[in-house]
């Protein structure tokens, strides 16, 4: 089952899909958990982001209120872990959401251009570009997460 955008039914995962220190693995730490789930190794974060063009597009492919959503979306995927990114952000009411993203490109219209070439689970969910800019202003709006 592809999770959609908004949903928010939660799962949970086994406790041994978790490496328990971010640091220790060489990780980034793109949700700021206290334990990353191992399906989240390879994903890049704020930093990645920063190292970016502003012009520059990605795909947003997620904005979950549940982690599980993610990890669900992510289950077969691995080959494309080095392609995506994301980081959380948080609702007034203090609620995370947790943002996914897949590849890089120089600009919208080659991001547009390369729906039909994402493997068929993602092309399902109809990932829409969005600026590097935008994802650095929101991210710099947002300042340090809540714990």
């Amino acid at each position: 089952m592809t999770p959609s955008i908004d949903d928010t039914i939660a799962m949970t995962p086994s406790d041994g899909d978790y490496l328990n220190n971010a640091e220790d693995a060489g990780q980034d730490n793109i949700y700021k958990l206290d334990s990353i789930p191992e399906q989240l190794l390879g994903l890049k974060g704020e930093s990645w982001y920063r190292e970016q063009p502003g012009s520059s597009y990605v795909l947003q492919l997620i904005s979950a209120s549940s982690l599980d959503n993610v990890l669900s979306l992510l289950e077969g995927l691995e080959d494309f872990h080095e392609d995506m990114s994301g980081y959380v952000k948080y609702t007034p009411s203090g609620r995370p959401r947790y943002l996914l993203f897949f590849e890089n490109y120089t600009d919208r219209e080659n991001a547009s251009n390369s729906l039909s070439y994402l493997p068929e689970k993602l092309q399902s969910i109809t990932p829409y570009p969005r600026s590097i800019g935008s994802i650095i202003d929101e991210i710099d709006e947002v300042g340090y997460w809540p714990r």
